[in-house]
């Protein structure tokens, strides 16, 4: 069986070969390979009906030889998301290039490695092996930003002239 699509805003019509076995969602597969129109940019149209139920078969639309399919391109809705989530996501991305930068950085210099091997061995025996690369350093920085809280919390909870009592002592040490 043969039918006529034809996009909205234009003149063209494609003829596609098909038959009435095929599901809604076969009919936009064929629609994107003939149009490049994508299959969630899809609104389809059969006697001023909007085509639904990408599992049905062609068939039980009462299609038949050379009936016409109206398509209209729309943009899918979009995923909310809070500006939270958006500025976690692009903090994300960043760090995973940062992580990526760095590793591939070291595969091109051997004095950083060996560098790097000195103080994390782990991390650089996986050079090689991006996954486990950005897993271990990923720990290596949150632990190191788990020890500087931990220093933060505890100067915030020494009252202020203990604060000024060791700096004192220090200058004082440090003068002898």
């Amino acid at each position: 069986m043969h039918l006529l699509v034809t996009l909205e805003t234009s003149e063209e019509i494609y003829t596609l070969d098909v038959t009435p076995s095929m599901t809604l969602a076969d009919l936009r597969a064929v629609i994107e390979a003939d149009t490049t129109v994508q299959t969630d940019h899809q609104v389809l149209f059969y006697k001023a009906a909007i085509l639904e139920g990408d599992e049905r078969e062609l068939g039980t639309f009462g299609m038949e030889e050379y009936d016409m399919i109206l398509l209209r391109v729309q943009a899918p809705a979009p995923i909310q998301t809070s500006p939270v989530q958006n500025e976690v996501s692009a903090e994300q991305n960043a760090i995973m290039n940062d992580v990526e930068k760095v590793r591939l950085q070291m595969l091109g210099d051997q004095a950083l490695c060996d560098l790097v091997r000195q103080t994390y061995p782990d991390l650089a025996a996986a050079v090689n092996d991006p996954p486990r690369f950005r897993q271990l350093l990923t720990q290596i920085e949150e632990s190191r930003l788990h020890s500087e809280e931990i220093k933060r919390q505890e100067l915030v909870r020494r009252p202020p002239f203990a604060r000024s009592r060791s700096l004192v002592l220090t200058i004082v040490e440090t003068t002898k």
